[in-house]
C-alpha cells in the first residue's frame, strides 16, 4: 500500500461523510432535536480532518515525486479499508446521541447500513430520533452509491487490474459498453442512481407515505437495503398502495444500472429483452411468485389479489436483497417457505446495488454444467460457453466456481459457529445466509423480533464480518487479510505448467 493514496482516499471519504451529515443536521433542527449539536459538531470535525489529510497529502507529494504504481491487491485493500473506515465514522452518531450504548452495537448498525444488509439492534425504531433514522437510511444510500462507484472503477478501465476483477464478476457486461473513462462512468451511473432515488421517493409519497418516511424508505430502496422507520417494516403501514409502490421500486432497483444506461444512451429499449440476465431475473420472479401464490391461496380464503401481493413482495424482497417484510412468511405452508429460502442464494442483476451470488454467476454455472453433460455424451464435441453471444473464457468460469464454493463454505462455517453458540440449525442457517447475501431482516429467524440487540457480542462480530464479506464479494476481504506472498523464485526453480 502507498501512504499517499491511502491518505488521499480516506481524506475524500471523511469529507464526503462530513458533508452527508448536513441533511440529518437540518432534520434535527426542523424537529428541534438535541442531536443537531452532535451532527453539526461531527460535520465540522470531519471536514477539518479531511482538510488536514489534504495538507499532509500535498506535503508528501512534494517530498516524494516518484510515480506510484498501483497494483490489483492495492485496489482490493483500499476498497475494503474504505468500507471499514466508513462504518467506524458512521457509528459515531449512534453512540453520541445515546441511540445505542456500546461500540459493538453502534458498529453493527453502521456496518449493516453501509453494506445495505438492513439488520438492526434497535428494538423500537419509532422511538429513535428522526435525525438518527435519516442518518441510518443515508448509510444505505451511501453504501449503494459506493457499490456503483466500485463497479465502474473495475469495469470501465482497460488495464489488467480491471480485467482480473472483471473475470471474477462475470463477462456479460461487455455488451453494456460503459464509458471507458472512470469519471464519466461514475457520473453516468451516479446520475441514474440519483434519478432513481428521486423517482422512488415521489412514488412513495404518492402511495401515501409522509415526506419523512418516503425519503427514508427511498434511500433504503434504491440501495436495496432493509432499514425502515417502523419496527414492523413495510407491513407496519398496512397499506396496499404502499406495498405495490415498494414492489415497483424493488423491481427497478434490482436491475443493472449499466443496462439501463446503455438503453438510455442508445435510445433503444431492445437491449432489455435481449439481455439473458434480465430475462432470467423476470422469469424467476414470476415463477416464484406464481408457485407461492398457489400454495398460500387457501390461507388467504381465496383472495387472489392479496395472495399475489404478499407473494410478489416477499419474492422481490429476497431476490433483490432489499430485505423488507410485508407479512410473516413463517406462517405460510412449508413449500412456500422453502421457495423463499432457495431465493436466498439467487441475488439480483450484476451492476445493481444488490448483494448475493447474482444471476450472472448462476447463468455461467448452469451453462457450464450443461456443457459438461454434453461432453460426457459426446466426448469429441468442441463447444464454447457463451452468454448473450459473448464468449465466457475458462478462467472466468473457474473464478465463478471458486466464488460459489467460497460463498457456500462461508455459509456452512457461519452456520456451524452460530449452532455452537446455542442456535438451532434452521435459525442459524437462514440468519447466516440472509446476512451474507445482504437480504437481512426479511428472512432472519434467529430472533422473534427483527432486532439483534439480544444476540451475544461474539455473534454480532461474526455477523459484522459476514456483512463485509457479502458486500465486497469475499475476494476483497480475503485479500485484505491475506499474508504477504513469498518472493518469486529464480527461473531455475519455477515450475512451468503446460496444457496439452
Amino acid at each position: 500500500m502507498h501512504i499517499q493514496v491511502v491518505i488521499d482516499k480516506i481524506g475524500v471519504l471523511l469529507g464526503a461523510l462530513g458533508m452527508s451529515m448536513a441533511l440529518p443536521l437540518v432534520t434535527a433542527w426542523i424537529y428541534q432535536e438535541r442531536a443537531a449539536y452532535i451532527f453539526g459538531g461531527l460535520m465540522v470535525l470531519l471536514l477539518i480532518i479531511s482538510g488536514l489529510f489534504r495538507t499532509i497529502l500535498v506535503t508528501l507529494q512534494n517530498k516524494y515525486t516518484k510515480k506510484v504504481r498501483w497494483k490489483t491487491k492495492d485496489n482490493y485493500i483500499m476498497i475494503t479499508l474504505v468500507w471499514i473506515v466508513a462504518a467506524c465514522v458512521g457509528m459515531l452518531p449512534y453512540l453520541l446521541t445515546g441511540t445505542v450504548y456500546n461500540i459493538t452495537d453502534a458498529f453493527f448498525e453502521s456496518m449493516s447500513g453501509f453494506t445495505t444488509v438492513g439488520v438492526t439492534v434497535l428494538d423500537n425504531v419509532e422511538e429513535t430520533a428522526k435525525s438518527v433514522l435519516l442518518w441510518r437510511s443515508m448509510t444505505h444510500w451511501l453504501g449503494g452509491l459506493a457499490t456503483i462507484v466500485v463497479f465502474v472503477m473495475m469495469i470501465s478501465s482497460v488495464n489488467k487490474q480491471a480485467v482480473q476483477f472483471f473475470k471474477i464478476k462475470g463477462d456479460s457486461f461487455a455488451r453494456e459498453k460503459l464509458p471507458l473513462n472512470v469519471s464519466d462512468g461514475v457520473i453516468a451511473l451516479g446520475s441514474l442512481y440519483l434519478l432513481n432515488t428521486v423517482v422512488i421517493i415521489l412514488l412513495y409519497k404518492i402511495a401515501g407515505m409522509s415526506w419523512f418516511e418516503a425519503i427514508n424508505h427511498g434511500f433504503s430502496a434504491v440501495a436495496t437495503g432493509g432499514f425502515s422507520t417502523r419496527t414492523a417494516s413495510i407491513g407496519g403501514f398496512e397499506s396496499m398502495p404502499v406495498q405495490w409502490a415498494v414492489i415497483i421500486s424493488m423491481v427497478i432497483s434490482g436491475m443493472s444500472y449499466a443496462l439501463i444506461f446503455h438503453a438510455w444512451r442508445t435510445k433503444n429499449l431492445s437491449c432489455f429483452w435481449q439481455s439473458l440476465e434480465l430475462k432470467v431475473y423476470a422469469a424467476i420472479t414470476l415463477l416464484a411468485t406464481t408457485l407461492i401464490t398457489m400454495h398460500i391461496l387457501p390461507q388467504y380464503d381465496g383472495q387472489l389479489f392479496y395472495a399475489i401481493s404478499d407473494a410478489a413482495f416477499q419474492v422481490l424482497s429476497v431476490m433483490t436483497t432489499t430485505g423488507w417484510s410485508a407479512v410473516d412468511y413463517h406462517t405460510w405452508v412449508i413449500p412456500a417457505q422453502l421457495i423463499i429460502i432457495l431465493l436466498l442464494f439467487c441475488g439480483g442483476c450484476m451492476g445493481a446495488t444488490t448483494s448475493g451470488i447474482k444471476i450472472d454467476r448462476h447463468l455461467i454455472l448452469w451453462k457450464q454444467a450443461a456443457l459438461e453433460l454434453q461432453r460426457v455424451i459426446h466426448p469429441r464435441i468442441v463447444k464454447v460457453l457463451k452468454i448473450n453471444r459473448q464468449v465466457v473464457y475458462t478462467d472466468t468460469v473457474h473464478n465463478v466456481m471458486t466464488y460459489f464454493y467460497l460463498y457456500m463454505f462461508v455459509v456452512a462455517l457461519g452456520t456451524g459457529v452460530v449452532v455452537a453458540f446455542g442456535g438451532g440449525f434452521y435459525d442459524a442457517f437462514t440468519t447466516v445466509a440472509s446476512i451474507l447475501g445482504g437480504v437481512g431482516p426479511a428472512v432472519c429467524t434467529l430472533t422473534d423480533i427483527q432486532s439483534f440487540a439480544a444476540a451475544p457480542t461474539i455473534l454480532k462480530w461474526l455477523y459484522i464480518c459476514l456483512m463485509l464479506l457479502g458486500r465486497l464479494e469475499i475476494y476483497m476481504v480475503l485479500v485484505f487479510f491475506k499474508l504477504p506472498l513469498p518472493k518469486k523464485q529464480g527461473k531455475e526453480n519455477r515450475i512451468v505448467q503446460r496444457e496439452y
